[in-house]
């Protein structure tokens, strides 16, 4: 599934979901296609305002696991955060 952040400013957060965890994958998965950045993800399990699970540091071009053993059907966000604004897009596979 392809996603897109919108315009972030510096050292911002934006929150997408919220998505289900499928039975095709255990993990949740993402990568950004774009020239901006963010500098980190996480999943928030259940509600957009829950804590991070942990947070991960992200790049262009490759796919990162953020979230491992989800079981199907969990309601979930992700979190990105960046340090150097912009509008970063990408993948999210789960």
């Amino acid at each position: 599934m392809s996603w897109s952040a919108g315009l972030m400013g510096l050292n911002s957060a934006a929150t997408l979901g919220p998505y289900y965890a499928s039975s095709r994958c255990a993990d949740i998965n993402i990568k950004q296609t774009s020239q901006s950045t963010a500098n980190s993800a996480c999943v928030r399990f259940g509600s957009a305002t829950n804590p991070c699970n942990y947070q991960t540091v992200v790049a262009d071009g490759s796919w990162h696991v953020i979230a491992t053993n989800v079981k199907d059907g969990t309601k979930f966000y992700v979190s990105l955060f960046n340090g150097d604004g912009g509008s970063p897009s990408g993948l999210l596979a789960y």
